[in-house]
């Protein structure tokens, strides 16, 4: 587990990932609220470009037309959990554009560990700040229940996705699918290099710039090239397949033999053996 003699200050806690006991993620670390009951950090939840999140607005009207005394001042999570108790379906609305609003107080005793990481995958370089939380708090608040013994989904499903170990901490993202003595497992990845990479943002930029825009949107959708400024080698064949499905040209084709750039670099990896895999939702959670 990670040292638990680590503290963090605020600063540092400031955007954190906060993955509850489901391997849901609750949101993201704000500031700390300090009062006489106790420590606890406030969880934001930020929603950018188009997306779905609860219509605050109209859950406090349900409350209120059901006898339910709010002001609206309340955390989102408090309200949620009212309108669960009267038995009210939760609203939710399209939001455009970029929205914070406060999710709610988690109290210090919920936090399991605090871990942060460099990792680099596909491209992506970060340092990644957890809070793993002690409870399904996630869960709760969406009304899902606990899952049980995950099975092995297809390799695409896994692919990418972040995997936390509850004694370890942040062991990075999740590759391909391994096979050891008697059972699956899967390749986790601190660090995700081969002998090279794709200039993806180059590669996007001049495609877009050319005027293969329908190229440009599914690449695109593939990976967005504004959190993924390179990719790793092993992904070429599959972008191939795009721009064959996409009927692209020569030109096309050239232009990524031309974004590739060559050099020697070292992957970093741990083979997790599925027997210790607990949950397969947004996060992956292993022993």
């Amino acid at each position: 587990m990670p040292s638990p003699s680590r503290f963090f200050s605020e600063d540092e806690l400031r955007g954190a990932l906060i993955v509850d006991s489901e391997g849901l993620v609750y949101g993201k670390a704000g500031y700390l609220k300090i009062n006489a009951s106790g420590v606890y950090i406030v969880g934001l939840v930020e929603t950018r470009g188009r997306s779905i999140a609860v219509d605050k607005d109209r859950l406090v009207e349900m409350l209120l037309e059901r006898g339910v005394h709010v002001s609206g001042s309340e955390e989102l999570e408090y309200l949620v959990a009212r309108a669960r108790e009267e038995g009210l379906e939760v609203p939710y609305m399209e939001v455009e554009g970029s929205l914070e609003y406060v999710k709610g107080s988690i109290p210090v005793s919920e936090i399991l560990w605090i871990d942060k990481a460099g990792l680099e995958f596909d491209g992506r370089r970060e340092e990644l700040t957890v809070i793993m939380l002690r409870t399904p708090r996630e869960a709760r608040y969406r009304g899902i229940h606990p899952q049980e013994s995950p099975m092995l989904p297809r390799p695409e499903e896994l692919e990418g996705k972040l995997v936390l170990s509850l004694e370890q901490g942040i062991l990075g993202y999740a590759g391909e699918i391994v096979v050891g003595p008697g059972e699956p497992g899967i390749r986790v990845y601190r660090r995700r290099g081969s002998t090279g990479y794709i200039n993806w943002l180059s590669l996007t930029k001049r495609l877009r710039e050319a005027g293969y825009t329908e190229i440009y949107e599914a690449l695109a959708e593939f990976r967005d090239p504004l959190k993924h400024s390179r990719l790793d080698l092993s992904l070429k064949q599959r972008v191939e397949e795009i721009l064959r499905s996409m009927k692209a040209d020569e030109t096309a084709f050239r232009m990524l033999g031309e974004s590739i750039v060559r050099g020697e670099e070292q992957s970093i990896y741990v083979d997790v053996a599925w027997s210790r895999v607990r949950k397969v939702r947004e996060v992956i959670l292993v022993s």
